[in-house]
Formats: structure tokens, sequence, C-alpha cells
């Protein structure tokens, strides 16, 4: 254990007491006993800094992580589509309104909604063909940053325990952004809970 002297005088050296403040060009008003300080004294004291400062930097970034949040609405969702969909995971992003529909019809039998194209653009989440239906995606979250947006979705795999269809399932989501700037994904797996 690495020992720096202090030059302060304990009110008991025997016990731990707070020395007259003396600064030693590390320290100012160390712990000591018998005038010799140990750096484990301060351990406690470092911690309680770095807990607040974690919590209040935390606090002021999820205030501006809100002040980020875009708007979005889920158009179309489903497990199966109608079309060729898509083998593998593919993510698409569609500005306007024939792409629009001309992809919705690979997906669903649903007619497209109105969507502002002038304001909004489509993200599609399709995970690809998957062995059963215990798949499916969650929109975490959508955030603007200064030169795009970022989509954070999560990939939902089976649960354990859960009793799920053993037929073929293609996961797939049409999220709308409200926003014109470059889409970023990110994207997360966790296990489904058995009642999704």
């Amino acid at each position: 254990m690495r020992r720096i002297v202090q030059t302060g005088r304990c009110r008991h050296a025997t016990q731990h007491y707070f020395c007259r403040p003396v600064n030693t060009g590390r320290f100012l008003s160390p712990l000591c006993k018998d005038n010799v300080m140990t750096r484990y004294h301060l351990l406690p004291v470092k911690a309680l800094l770095v807990s607040a400062s974690v919590l209040l930097f935390g606090c002021v970034a999820t205030d501006q992580e809100a002040e980020n949040r875009l708007s979005h609405t889920t158009l179309h969702q489903g497990l199966q589509t109608i079309g060729s969909g898509s083998e593998i995971k593919t993510i698409r992003i569609l500005n306007n309104a024939d792409d629009y529909r001309e992809v919705l019809a690979d997906y669903s039998a649903e007619s497209s909604k109105d969507v502002d194209f002038n304001q909004y653009q489509i993200v599609l989440i399709d995970l690809g063909i998957r062995p059963n239906g215990g798949y499916g995606i969650r929109i975490d979250d959508v955030l603007e940053q200064a030169n795009h947006v970022v989509v954070e979705f999560t990939q939902l795999t089976p649960g354990k325990g859960c009793n799920y269809d053993g037929a073929q399932t293609n996961p797939y989501r049409f999220e709308a952004i409200k926003s014109l700037k470059e889409i970023v994904t990110q994207e997360a797996i966790a296990a489904a809970t058995c009642s999704q």
C-alpha cells in the first residue's frame, strides 16, 4: 500500500479524523491516521463524485435525446408477404409514392396510406424468411442527429418456453419517419415474450 505523508496534525492519532486543511499539492484536507494518509481513504469520495456526475450527465443526455426524437408512425406490418418479399434481411428507404405503392404490393393487400413525401420518408424493415412465428420487429426510437436520422429497432427472436407455429414467416414493417435527412438504422436483438 502506497502511503503519502501528511504534514497536518490529527486530533486523535489512533482514529480517522479530518486534519486541519493542508494543501499537500495533491490532496486538500485528507483523512489521516498517525499523520499518514493513504490514497485508499479517498476511494469512497471518488466513487460518490463519479456516481453523481454519471447521474447528472445521464439526465442531461436523456433530456437532449427527448428533444431529438422524431415523429414516426407504423403504416403496415405483418408476418407473411403476399408476393416475393425478401429471403434475406433487407432495409429499404422509400421516398416517393410510386415506390411505396409498388413495394407495398409485394407485402400486403392493404391500400397505401396517404403520406406527404415532402415531409416524410418510409423505412421498410424486412427480416427475410424465418423458421417460425417467434420473430418480429419493434421500433425502439427515432432520433434526429445533425446530418441524419437514426432509426433504432429490435429484431425479436423466439422466447424460451414459447410455442410458435412451425410455418416459415417473413416479418416486415413499414414505418413513416417525419424527416428528409438520410436515414441510418441501428439494430438490437432480443428474445420475444410469449405474448408477443
